[in-house]
């Protein structure tokens, strides 16, 4: 999937065990998987908090580079593969502050900025460009927790737009913000459960998409 989609940046949302239960089969570590090569380039650590240069009790995200072959497309050069793992979001849970959630879909949005070569100081703030490349994303069961971050993910993209179209507009009001016609959580969760059943599966993770994209609202008005 990751060589026919062309996917440049994978999203991890767990450990690789959780006591004696195995969640994610290590698929980044260098080995042959049939036709495909891998070859893990380089593995660290991202400060929860962006004050700090390095990790430290407060947690990290673990970003690892690998790159992919396919011995079926010789001539295909080789792709360059991001994945940003959190390994603190317990199953079935939520992460310790919506911040943490929020600082993760930042450096997600940061790398796929730079891997389409339109990496600028302000991709925070803009919406994704169309025609961007597809970034997977999981957990171990690919519901709760991937539901969870896909939610917040598409909703901050949609205020984003609605504030630019907005500020092209002759409006002085936020209407961006004020609009109130439709309950854009829920309508994401039951568009994600429609294609995927239990996306967001449990009522905290539920109030975790809430919490986060008001965190988000009150740094970015």
């Amino acid at each position: 999937m990751v060589w026919e989609q062309d996917v440049r940046l994978i999203v991890m949302l767990t450990a690789e065990t959780d006591g004696a239960q195995v969640k994610c089969h290590p698929y980044w570590r260098s080995a042959d998987y049939g036709n495909l090569r891998v070859q893990l380039v380089s593995e660290g650590a991202i400060p929860l908090d962006r004050r700090q240069c390095e990790p430290s009790e407060t947690g990290y995200f673990i970003i690892r580079h690998f790159s992919m072959t396919n011995s079926k497309e010789p001539f295909e050069p080789p792709r360059e593969i991001t994945q940003i793992q959190y390994s603190d979001w317990p199953d079935f849970g939520t992460p310790a502050k919506p911040y943490h959630l929020l600082r993760l879909i930042e450096e997600c949005d940061a790398v796929v900025s730079g891997s389409t070569g339109r990496s600028s100081p302000n991709h925070q703030d803009n919406p994704d460009p169309a025609g961007q490349r597809r970034v997977i994303v999981h957990c171990s069961a690919g519901c709760g927790r991937t539901g969870t971050f896909c939610t917040v993910d598409s909703v901050i993209d949609m205020l984003k737009r609605q504030r630019k179209a907005s500020q092209s507009s002759d409006r002085t009001e936020p209407s961006w913000v004020y609009e109130d016609t439709t309950d854009l959580v829920a309508s994401t969760v039951e568009d994600f459960r429609s294609q995927r059943l239990s996306m967001v599966q449990s009522l905290r993770q539920f109030v975790l998409c809430y919490e986060s994209i008001l965190e988000w609202w009150a740094t970015h008005t």
